[in-house]
């Protein structure tokens, strides 16, 4: 984040209600940026604006038609047209150069249009999920993968997958893609799962409390970011 953006309004002033035009597919379409009036803060020096980003793309309509017909009998065909839709991406960006998108669905063109928008390039972060296992060691989830041997790669579920006779020792000592584990980030012990890719979910409601969601991510996550 470039020392202009740092400041909370000229963050504000660049992203709200930015429209931008492109073409794809011989199409021409647009994107738009909507922020909330309201704003959040994360510590003294860190604030948070919530948005929406509304993205045109290209979709396909399928009918079975008939095309004359052949010996008597109809010819049907499946005939595609390309209409152009809308899909809204919910997003959170901070004045320290973080933003978390609600879905991974919206992470690509919800950073194309904040990158056109700001100006500077917008690159997605990768999780080390070494480092989060070395800390987080109560697992209920992990994705074991580059293992030598017949078994290659794999999903465990399960209570403690450390401490399993059969696994255990594998799990632990194994390259993981995906690992789940537990915090206390919300005054009880709530699930959570990280991807190398960037992905982090809750195993909560959040529809009142993404407030929370964002303070576990910058107090117990971020610091995993690569």
């Amino acid at each position: 984040m470039t020392e202009e953006l740092k400041d909370i309004k000229k963050l504000r002033d660049k992203l709200d209600n930015f429209f931008i035009a492109r073409t794809e597919d011989g199409q021409t379409l647009n994107s738009l940026i909507r922020l909330d009036d309201s704003e959040g803060r994360l510590g003294p020096n860190t604030k948070v604006l919530f948005g929406t980003i509304f993205d045109e793309y290209v979709k396909s309509s399928s009918r079975i038609i008939t095309k004359g017909t052949e010996n008597n009998v109809p010819k049907y065909v499946i005939e595609s047209d390309p209409f152009i839709d809308i899909r809204a991406g919910l997003f959170w960006i901070s004045n320290d150069g973080t933003i978390v998108f609600a879905r991974k669905e919206g992470r690509t063109f919800g950073s194309n249009a904040i990158s056109r928008a700001l100006g500077v390039g917008v690159n997605p972060i990768k999780i080390n999920i070494k480092k989060v296992a070395d800390d987080f060691t109560d697992n209920w989830i992990g994705s074991i993968v580059g293992r030598e041997g017949n078994w290659q790669k794999g999903t465990l579920h399960g209570d403690n997958l450390r401490a399993d006779d059969c696994v255990g020792a594998e799990f632990t000592a194994c390259a993981k893609n995906q690992l789940g584990g537990y915090t206390g980030n919300f005054g009880g012990s709530i699930k959570f799962k990280v991807t190398k890719e960037g992905v982090i979910t809750l195993y909560t409601d959040l529809n009142e409390d993404i407030g929370n969601f964002l303070r576990f991510v910058n107090d117990e996550i971020k610091v995993y970011f690569e």
